[in-house]
Order: C-alpha cells, then sequence, then structure tokens
C-alpha cells in the first residue's frame, strides 16, 4: 500500500510528464512546419542527408606528416614525432607505407658522433612537377634552340 505523499509524487510526476510531452510534440510540429514553409536548395539537402565524410584518425595524421615533411624537409623520424607530438611507432607505420606508395622518399644519414646512421625524409615530388624543375634549373644556361651548327648542316 503506498502513502498519500507517494500517490501525491505520483500522480505530479505523470501530469509533468504529460506537460512535457505536449511542449516537445508542440515544439517539434511548429519546427517541422517552419521548415516545409523554406524550400531547401538540392546542394543544401544533399549536405544535410551526405554530410562530407571526415577524416579518419589515420588519414588525418597522414596529411599532417605530409604537410610537415614538406614544410621540413629532411626530417628524421624522432623529430617528425616531437613535431607532430605523436608516438615515434605510428609515425614509423605511416613512413613505411607512405614511402611505398612513393609519396615520400628516404635518404640514409650518419651522425657526426659514432656514425649511428638514421633516415631522413622528403616529400617526393611528382614526375610532372620533376621534370619542369630541371627545364626550369637547365634553361637559362642551355638553350632549347638548335645551334647555327645544327640549322646550317643537311
Amino acid at each position: 500500500m503506498t502513502s498519500r505523499f507517494e500517490q501525491n509524487l505520483q500522480q505530479a510526476f505523470a501530469s509533468f510528464m504529460a506537460e512535457t510531452e505536449r511542449t516537445v510534440t508542440a515544439a517539434i510540429r511548429k519546427a517541422f512546419a517552419e521548415i516545409s514553409m523554406h524550400p531547401v536548395d538540392d546542394a543544401a539537402a544533399a549536405t544535410l542527408l551526405n554530410p562530407p565524410p571526415r577524416l579518419t584518425e589515420r588519414a588525418l595524421l597522414r596529411e599532417q606528416l605530409i604537410r610537415c615533411i614538406h614544410d621540413n624537409p629532411g626530417s628524421t623520424t624522432a623529430e617528425l614525432s616531437r613535431l607532430l607530438g605523436v608516438h615515434d611507432g605510428k609515425i614509423r607505420r605511416q613512413l613505411r607505407r607512405l614511402s611505398v606508395e612513393g609519396v615520400l622518399r628516404w635518404e640514409e644519414r650518419r651522425s657526426g658522433f659514432g656514425g649511428q646512421s638514421s633516415r631522413t625524409f622528403f616529400v617526393e615530388q611528382p614526375a610532372a612537377a620533376r621534370v619542369t624543375n630541371v627545364v626550369v634549373q637547365t634553361h637559362g644556361a642551355h638553350s632549347a634552340a638548335p645551334s647555327a651548327a645544327m640549322r646550317e648542316s643537311p
């Protein structure tokens, strides 16, 4: 058997829940009515229904690593780990993957103290960019135009 106080409490709680349900339902109906009065263009609707994918932790680290090496060419794993604040084991795995994919290249470097070797990393330029750089660098010293001797030859 419940006391008078418990009965009043249960009744007050039931009234509160019913009023809350009515208020929330009315607010939701009002919001939907306002939305239906404002047409949404297809691009906005597509963005709402299919938000752009978020980068995974691995993809984010990958992008940060490439940008960091681009800004600090010749960095070692330890230096990259300090710059990014990420454990060097994670850095090594990503460096290995990026090297295999051809995004990065590495060079062996020996320290002056004891000759311990370490790898330094560089962002690999796309083939077209390398060719452009070579042409630009040699353009001033060598002309692409044929020499006078070649023009006179049969």
